[in-house]
């Protein structure tokens, strides 16, 4: 026979399960944004729905391990969300989450809800470990179930509320590594997180004391062993396997996003937890967002919280945009560079720069392809667009060479203007040299200096002074010649 508690325990929950079911989870999510989708490819030429799924393994409890299982139609890669209900790990049914998976469907996505086995009060045979495995289960079987239908499955969120948010924040802190889907974000809505807070130990004869006992029944110990050990000082000689099934002693870096909701009148989960999950995480380097539900009890439903609410759910889409659609940053970034010219780059940089455009592309037409890579091939791209680097400007200064020549009488020379093209030749002496519009010099004095100057349209000169003097043949000409004439 149930005690009086038990029972009503399991009212209470009952009845919390159906508002969970019904009320917070359906109406947000069925409010998704359609911007969210990936683009159609080929795949089912229609949505697929699977019903009463088995994913047990050698039918354990065929009763409560079955899954549903909506593939969308016109996709080979999909994200996908798993819904675990609510109950107190003792009741409830995959049925209440159906309306989320057809919203969900319809937005393009796959989506599963999952039973699970329960806790007992007569044995302790389903612990939270078994629910655990119940969790990988199911995920493999979506994943094999989709992949018989030609479906990726890439990545999952896992949801719930009450119970169901508690595993679901177990399973994503301590299975993520081995998880048959890479588990994308966690969302947690008034899931207990810690069941060695004061205020369960201290509790008396209300809903937080009654939690001490699913605690235990979580952790395994015998019926004896459980009944007990539920009073404070009693508990307390377990808290090693208590830590071990409640997800705030999980969290390490590295874990899933999470998402977070709790409310601050909840008779069944202190407030304060998620305050400590939301330090906790932030701690650790995770991302997570906290939506605090002041005048709200276990449901989030008081209207006064109703502008919380709405921000929660808009941020539930920015989780499915940031952590399934991750690929979006990426391919906006592709499109804003790709029809960049090389120009004046440098080559470096732009050898640089075209290997993380093509590494970039190569990630984003992957299928396949994680986060952590989108993230990485978006770093690099973007890393090597800022680092392009232009040629340094050639400064072209106009000069003449050679700068000072020496000549001969009577001889002729070419002075090569460099830098620019010179409009204008002129000779400071044209007694002694003389120059023609193409930069040709001619000496036609016998000796002294002239300065050749060249200037361009542009206003640049440059000069070249020029030495004329007489060879000694020319010498020797000179006095011969006037020697004779002279009569020398």
């Amino acid at each position: 026979m149930l005690s009086a508690i038990q029972r009503f325990i399991s009212t209470i929950l009952v009845v919390l399960l159906g508002l969970f079911s019904f009320g917070a989870t359906q109406t947000p999510l069925a409010a998704l944004s359609p911007e969210l989708l990936l683009a159609p490819a080929s795949g089912l030429a229609e949505d697929l729905v699977l019903m009463d799924v088995s994913y047990a393994n050698g039918a354990l409890n065929p009763a409560r391990q079955k899954m549903d299982i909506y593939l969308p139609a016109g996709k080979t890669t999909v994200d996908a969300i798993l819904f675990i209900h609510g109950g107190g790990w003792m009741i409830g049914d995959k049925n209440f989450y159906t309306p989320g998976c057809e919203s969900i469907l319809e937005l393009g996505y796959a989506a599963a809800t999952m039973n699970h086995r329960f806790l007992s009060w007569i044995d302790n045979t389903n612990t939270c470990a078994v629910m655990m495995n119940d969790i990988s289960s199911a995920l493999a079987k979506l994943k094999s179930t989709a992949a018989e239908q030609g479906i990726t499955v890439k990545s999952v969120s896992i949801m719930g509320a009450s119970s169901g948010a508690h595993l679901a924040m177990q399973y994503a802190y301590t299975r993520y590594q081995v998880s048959p889907i890479p588990i994308s974000f966690c969302v947690s809505q008034v899931g207990p997180a810690d069941f060695l807070d004061p205020d369960y130990l201290n509790a008396e004869g209300n809903l937080w004391a009654g939690m001490r006992t699913m605690a235990l029944m979580l952790t395994g110990i015998s019926v004896a062993e459980r009944s007990a050990a539920n009073v404070p000082e009693e508990y307390l000689k377990y808290e090693a396997e208590i830590k071990s099934v409640s997800p705030y002693y999980q969290i390490k870096p590295g874990v899933p996003p999470t998402l977070l909701a709790y409310g601050g009148d909840d008779p069944f989960v202190p407030p304060n937890q998620g305050k400590a999950l939301y330090d906790k995480l932030r701690e650790n380097g995770v991302d997570t967002d906290l939506f605090y539900h002041e005048n709200s009890g276990h449901f989030l439903s008081n209207e006064a919280d109703k502008e919380v609410s709405e921000a929660f759910f808009a941020m539930l889409m920015e989780y499915a945009e940031r952590y399934m659609n991750f690929k979006t940053a990426l391919t906006e970034k592709i499109d804003a560079v790709k029809d960049t010219q090389k120009g004046n780059y440098t080559d470096e940089s732009w050898a640089a720069f075209r290997n993380a455009l093509t590494a970039a592309q190569s990630v984003a037409n992957n299928d396949n392809a994680t986060k952590s890579e989108a993230d990485h091939a978006l770093a690099t791209l973007i890393a090597a667009y800022d680092g392009l680097v232009e040629k340094a400007l050639i400064v072209h200064t106009f000069s003449l060479s050679p700068t000072i020549i020496s000549v001969y009488y009577k001889s002729t020379t070419r002075i090569t203007a460099n830098g620019g093209q010179a409009t204008s030749w002129t000779s400071s002496n044209p007694a002694v040299a003389t120059v023609d519009s193409s930069g040709n010099v001619t000496a036609v004095g016998k000796n002294g200096t002239a300065v050749i100057t060249a200037r361009t349209v542009n206003g640049q000169s440059a000069s070249c002074a020029v030495n004329v003097s007489m060879s000694l043949w020319q010498w020797i000409v000179y006095i011969l010649f006037f020697g004779w004439l002279w009569g020398f």
